[in-house]
């Protein structure tokens, strides 16, 4: 198999895998809305991350994910109460993979 092919199947594994923790975040965390999801391939790693757009109120706040259930980013000022929230699923989910 050609080098190609297996990113591919890369980039289909990260986006499956991305896919249950969107669907596991859209049903535990009701204190924020998720307004938008952008996947983002990084170049280096050849990878593909999820961005969630998190709406509370007026104020927005962006969360970057790894297929592994990590938190690769978040924007100034996003709530520890989030974080923490997010950070509890994740290793939910690392748990669910085993």
């Amino acid at each position: 198999m050609d080098n190609t092919m297996q990113e591919k199947e890369s980039h289909i594994n990260d986006i499956s895998d991305l896919d249950v923790i969107q669907l596991v975040f859209e049903d535990e965390i009701t204190n924020y809305e998720i307004t938008e999801t952008e996947n983002l391939w990084d170049d280096e790693d050849d990878r593909i991350y999820r961005a969630f757009t998190f709406n509370r109120g007026v104020k927005y706040h962006q969360v970057v994910i790894s297929p592994e259930c990590f938190i690769k980013a978040t924007t100034d000022r996003t709530p520890s109460s989030l974080v923490v929230e997010i950070s509890n699923i994740l290793v939910c989910c690392l748990y669910a993979k085993k």
